[in-house]
């Protein structure tokens, strides 16, 4: 039998946030990866990629920080 990563059950705590959100920003990245990852279609990707990951979590504390980081990203458009 393999070993599992641990899962992250709750998120109550900013550190369980933190930890669980730095996991789905490298599951985003592994799964958009590019041999650009400066090219817009990554960063596409893996902006989608995150923010479903985030939703589909759903956890309070894990979206409140996404949108703060992302805010913070500075997104031109």
């Amino acid at each position: 039998s393999s070993a599992a990563p641990r899962l992250i059950t709750r998120v109550d705590s900013p550190m369980d946030s933190s930890a669980l959100y730095h996991r789905l920003q490298r599951a985003a990245q592994r799964v958009c990866d590019d041999a650009d990852r400066h090219s817009r279609a990554f960063r596409e990707c893996y902006e989608t990629a995150l923010a479903d990951a985030v939703n589909s979590v759903g956890a309070p504390k894990l979206v409140e920080l996404h949108r703060t980081r992302a805010a913070g990203e500075g997104h031109s458009g």
